[in-house]
């Protein structure tokens, strides 16, 4: 075939599907395809970016506190103090202070949970979350019970979920009877 024939036949293909492009040797449903994914891939790309630039404004937003006229401030860092005690045989009571900004002033009406985790088999005798309460007459202090299911060392996380977010972590060690006295 010569040159003159490739030409005619490249200016007849061209000529058939209206495009001239470069995937001219591709039937007309694989090109389809072939964009359909790229316009997917795009599609992809942007939701992941936007889902990104979404976090992170939530991420500032929650930041954002109520200051003593419930007001809100900009830079309102939550501050959690955890105490966790054995009580006896399985046992645990979690108590958190919860304050906030620089003053640290004790936060009421937060939303505070806390999870047990056993140290030495992580996630297999996980609990959570468990609601905590705050203490009548004790401003900014929270406290729950639980009993946990063996002996060993736990780690209790306890987490303020609204108006701030904030986690603190207390490794304490849980045994059959009494607990150690002091």
């Amino acid at each position: 075939m010569g040159r003159a024939a490739q030409r005619r036949k490249l200016r007849d293909v061209r000529h058939r599907d209206g495009h001239g492009s470069a995937a001219v040797g591709l039937p007309g449903p694989y090109r389809g395809a072939l964009i359909t994914i790229g316009l997917g891939m795009a599609l992809a790309v942007g939701v992941v970016l936007l889902g990104l630039l979404l976090l992170a404004r939530g991420d500032a937003a929650a930041v954002r506190a109520l200051d003593d006229q419930g007001t809100p401030t900009a830079s309102a860092p939550v501050h959690l103090e955890v105490e966790a005690r054995h009580l006896g045989n399985l046992n645990l009571e979690i108590s958190a202070a919860v304050t906030m900004n620089e003053a640290r002033r004790p936060l009421g009406g937060a939303e505070v949970v806390a999870y047990t985790d056993m140290v030495e088999m992580p996630l297999a005798h996980t609990q959570g979350p468990l609601s905590m309460q705050e203490v009548p007459g004790r401003p900014g202090v929270y406290a729950t019970r639980t009993a946990v299911p063996m002996v060993g060392s736990y780690e209790v996380r306890v987490e303020v979920r609204q108006p701030v977010q904030g986690t603190a972590r207390e490794v304490v060690f849980v045994g059959a009877g009494l607990p150690p006295q002091p």
